[in-house]
């Protein structure tokens, strides 16, 4: 029995209950050490049931061990709710001051709002650090569920006390809480993050956080919040949750969305590999198709045309529906009707353009997001338009740095390295320079120098500080 105790108020538990494993289950003292032991690893049904019926135990015990163990059992009858065996609690120890957050916690609990609130406002003043950081988090909480103050302030002023008691239990608590605060006022970003952050910091709650993470990210789904935000938000915040995205069809309707915002971002989609795997989960062949279909058509959006045609290549084959083969025949005259509009750049050297018809061919590439034609038109005007030596004025330079982006979307390092060459300088210094510079650099990376680091920052600021003039 002395080792097991030892244990409890060492906070091992499950030690102590593999000593108390070798007690008979009708010796009442090893009992109450049970219900002890289960109630700090907040195995919340057997602790209140068991601790109820032994209150009367803790009058036994020494001073010192019953200032450790009552609020461990006061706190399990609160969880379970035991009132009565609360209220039996309190006035077997009317004056203890260990039991002052216990008592708070009932009075909320009974819709004592008003002492509540007091209570927890004396508690926060004491010297006990985890007492008064629990108080100060049941105090925001209930001022919110009161309406005293919003989610937004609920949050900040939550977050701001995330540390100041970092018990297991309370901080994961506190955490789960902080998301659903920032979920009810739209920080949805935040919300998912804060999650994620937790899920690295207690992994054994996973299931727990997980369930908060899934219920938040079919909410952003069902209600097109994703379809709302942002680019850059929605993509970032779906790509940080990929695993949440479920396999098969079903996941389809979130990769759209993510496809969609990358694309605004003028950015390639990188979630083939993410299909890839999805249609390898198809449960049945007619899933495995639609599947290889809606890749197929992202892929032609993207104007991956190949990459495409090795898509239905791939499921081109019999036994297919009529229905089947009418929609893979569809998408491979789309497919060769995209292929013969592609104009090649032998034609634009060939054949005499004039600016305006380049022009034309230029725009109308580009809401394609045909970067090919497009970089193939802008070089002809480069040809057409720049001298081949000398300074470049306002609208030459617009050129270059038009051809620089063209080519940086197709990411044809190449053909971005030959502008570079060929303008870097004969741009004037000022915004066009600097975001001529900005896009054909190569990215900053982890061992990049700190000096070139800080000119590109440099470069972006030239461009963002222009733009807000």
């Amino acid at each position: 029995m002395l080792h097991a105790v030892s244990d409890i108020v060492s906070f091992h538990p499950n030690k102590a209950l593999k000593h108390l494993q070798k007690m008979p289950k009708s010796e009442d003292q090893a009992n109450f050490w049970r219900g002890v032991a289960d109630a700090e690893i907040y195995n919340n049904q057997n602790s209140g049931n068991i601790l109820r019926k032994y209150i009367n135990f803790l009058s036994a015990l020494p001073v010192a061990l019953r200032g450790q163990v009552t609020p461990i059992v006061g706190e399990a009858l609160i969880r379970t709710g035991k009132v009565h065996a609360l209220e039996q609690l309190f006035q077997l120890f009317p004056n203890e001051k260990y039991l002052r957050l216990e008592k708070a916690e009932l009075q909320e609990k009974l819709g004592d709002n008003r002492n509540a609130l007091i209570s927890y406002h004396n508690i926060i003043k004491s010297k006990n650090n985890r007492d008064s950081a629990i108080a100060f988090s049941r105090m925001i909480m209930l001022e919110y569920k009161l309406h005293k103050i919003d989610a937004k302030s609920a949050a900040s002023l939550l977050l701001s006390h995330i540390y100041d008691w970092r018990g297991e239990h309370h901080e994961l608590s506190l955490r789960l809480h902080l998301a659903q605060l920032q979920a009810a006022y739209g920080a949805w970003p935040e919300a998912m993050a804060g999650l994620n952050r937790a899920l690295i910091l207690f992994p054994n709650e996973a299931d727990s956080i997980n369930g908060l993470r899934q219920k938040f990210f079919t909410k952003l789904e069902n209600d097109d919040i994703l379809k709302k935000m942002s680019p850059l938000a929605a993509a970032a915040l779906i790509e940080d949750n990929m695993d949440l995205i479920p396999g098969s069809s079903l996941g389809m309707p979130v990769l759209k969305i993510l496809s969609s915002k990358l694309l605004d971002l003028g950015l390639k989609h990188p979630s083939e590999k993410i299909l890839n795997t999805i249609i390898k989960t198809a449960k049945n062949d007619r899933e495995k198709f639609e599947l290889s279909i809606d890749l197929a058509k992202f892929q032609i959006r993207q104007n991956n045309l190949d990459s495409a045609q090795i898509i239905l290549n791939r499921i081109n084959k019999p036994p297919l529906s009529f229905d089947q083969k009418r929609i893979i025949d569809k998408l491979n005259n789309e497919i060769e009707t995209m292929k013969n509009k592609h104009v090649d750049e032998k034609i634009f050297i060939g054949e005499k353009h004039k600016n305006s018809e380049l022009k034309k061919i230029i725009i109308d590439a580009d809401r394609k997001k045909d970067w090919k034609t497009e970089e193939h038109a802008l070089s002809a005007l480069a040809r057409l338009q720049i001298p081949k030596s000398g300074m470049l004025s306002n609208s030459e330079a617009q050129i270059a740095v038009n051809l620089a982006f063209t080519a940086s979307k197709m990411h044809d390092i190449s053909k971005i390295n030959e502008i570079k060459n060929d303008y870097i300088n004969r741009i004037p210094a000022g915004p066009q320079s600097a975001l001529f510079m900005v896009i054909t650099d190569p990215p900053i990376s982890k061992k990049g120098n700190l000096q070139d680091a800080i000119r590109k920052i440099k470069n972006l600021e030239s461009v963002v500080g222009d733009k807000k003039k």
